[in-house]
């Protein structure tokens, strides 16, 4: 998006999620890879919680720990947390999460059940009821109870106190 164009991509974005906040959502999910380009910022400047991930790899970890400096250098700190993505038990990032300084909402485990969503195309909690659905599920729950927790709708722009 050129800055050009941020206006009307920002008002776009706006008119997309207060249609469905009209329709009933308390919830707008933004996916951001490693663009921060003017439609990338405008929307972590509007986000409640931004969730970072870590997937238990070299790689990874080495990724966790330059997302989560650049946020914090955005002055988005205090609205971070990280979720663990295919964790595996022979895998501890307990040290690195502690060196980020990072607040784990949800450990998701390595499991065949999220290749075979992927595979799919589907959202891994709903093919079933195992570790990787019940993580998803207790990040669900984490996610709903910021929302409960989220002031009155009045006292803010509706759409972007829970992007994230």
């Amino acid at each position: 998006v050129c800055s050009s164009d941020l206006a009307a991509t920002v008002a776009w974005a706006e008119a997309v999620i207060s249609a469905a906040a009209r329709a009933g959502a308390d919830l707008a999910v933004v996916d951001i890879d490693c663009d921060l380009g003017d439609l990338s910022m405008e929307l972590l400047r509007r986000c409640g919680e931004i969730l970072v991930t870590a997937t238990a790899t070299a790689g990874g970890v080495l990724d966790a720990y330059r997302s989560t400096a650049t946020l914090r250098r955005l002055g988005l700190r205090d609205r971070l947390g990280h979720v663990v993505n295919r964790a595996r038990p022979e895998v501890d990032l307990g040290e690195a999460m502690v060196d980020l300084g990072a607040t784990v909402v949800a450990e998701i485990p390595e499991d065949s059940a999220l290749v075979r969503a992927e595979s799919l195309h589907r959202v891994a909690a709903l093919d079933g009821d195992g570790p990787v659905a019940n993580a998803v599920t207790a990040l669900a729950v984490h996610i709903e109870d910021l929302v409960r927790r989220a002031e009155p709708a009045s006292a803010r722009p509706r759409w972007g106190s829970h992007a994230g």
